[in-house]
């Protein structure tokens, strides 16, 4: 395969960007783990089994996300927004839209946002079970909000990206790329970051649109990009894994998967997991992204990787979920799920949870 490069076009401000874009200081830890790929929640150590699950009637393409009461919330193509009691699974609610809700979901205070592809953005009140806006943007979203000061950040397929007033739903500003975004956006320090399926990933500024730098690849980009600690982690269906440097937007190091890098990645500290389309979850230095350990699965992971603590934690299309050792990469335990497994998992205090074909399951530890 010819070997790949990244053409820099324009100039990019001195900007230090944590936590895939989300400010921790503006969002809950619960959500701002489960977009970064670390959560600091006791692990499921051993003896994995399934506690409960809860079936819809419909696929079910969104990640769950677990607020501190203890609420699961996930999309579903039916249309709806479901609820579910995090420790009995049992359901709280659901909220009706008008298209597959296929983005997870972003959650402060107890207000919920969620996208649509029915191309509308909506603010629901959890505590008081009432809507609290709704903005029409058109399209088909299905790529999660992103959350920071007093904005929400939103892009359709279309590429048209989006920021609305967090409190009022009123729109800011909008950039059309015309080009289509299958992945997700990254935002913080006043930048928001975005790429898209024809290899470009652009810079704003977060609070006016304003037009910073673009990077262009040579593949297409199917993975939201990961903003941490000066750099901007992007994987492309080239193979590699790019560390971009945010003072200048040039190379610091790039790794070469073994097949196509279809998901974000997991960063922690010095660690950055990375896993592709040949089924291998990698654990890079994240100072010069040279190979520490592999882990290999038996089918592609196309689910971005969860680290917490102590461990790693794979879904793969294998049907299987596995614990992997975050030092070394030795397996702990795997749960065969038995369908393919094609979003990330999140941590909650000894609990796993995963949303699996049409229905969420819970795996705690024996």
């Amino acid at each position: 395969m010819p070997k790949k490069t990244l053409v820099i076009v324009g100039c990019v401000s001195i900007i230090q960007i944590f936590l895939c874009g989300l400010a921790a200081a503006d969002v809950m830890s619960h959500y701002t783990s489960g977009r970064v790929g670390y959560s600091d929640a006791k692990d499921v150590t051993k003896n994995p089994v399934i506690a409960w699950r809860y079936p819809v009637n419909a696929a079910i393409r969104s990640a769950v996300v677990v607020n501190d009461n203890e609420v699961a919330l996930f999309g579903a193509d039916d249309k709806y927004v479901y609820a579910v009691d995090a420790k009995t699974g049992q359901k709280r609610w659901r909220y009706g839209t008008q298209g597959a809700v296929v983005g997870e979901p972003a959650v402060v205070e107890d207000i919920y946002y969620m996208t649509s592809a029915d191309g509308q953005v909506y603010a629901f009140n959890l505590k008081e079970k009432r809507e609290n806006w709704r903005f029409k943007m058109g399209g088909i979203i299905d790529s999660a909000p992103m959350i920071f000061k007093d904005m929400l950040y939103v892009v359709n397929r279309d590429g048209l990206l989006t920021a609305v007033d967090l409190k009022t739903g009123q729109k800011r500003w909008q950039f059309e790329a015309k080009q289509i975004v299958t992945a997700g956006i990254a935002v913080a320090d006043d930048v928001v970051v975005m790429a898209t399926t024809k290899g470009m990933i652009y810079a704003f500024n977060s609070e006016n649109g304003q037009f910073m730098w673009q990077v262009e690849a040579l593949e297409p980009i199917h993975a939201a990009p990961v903003i941490y600690s000066g750099r901007a982690y992007v994987g492309s269906d080239d193979r590699f894994l790019y560390a971009l440097n945010l003072k200048s937007g040039k190379e610091d190091w790039k790794f070469r998967a073994g097949k196509a890098i279809k998901t974000s990645v997991a960063i922690d500290g010095s660690l950055v997991v990375v896993v592709s389309e040949d089924g291998v979850a990698y654990g890079l230095n994240r100072r010069n992204g040279s190979a520490e350990w592999e882990y290999k699965t038996f089918n592609a992971i196309v689910a971005a990787p969860l680290l917490s603590w102590d461990q790693v934690y794979i879904a793969s299309t294998d049907g299987v979920l596995y614990a992997v050792d975050r030092g070394n990469g030795k397996e702990l335990w795997k749960l065969d799920i038995g369908q393919p497994l094609r979003t990330a998992p999140f941590l909650a205090e000894k609990m796993l949870y995963l949303t699996v074909g049409k229905e969420l399951i819970a795996i705690k530890g024996q």
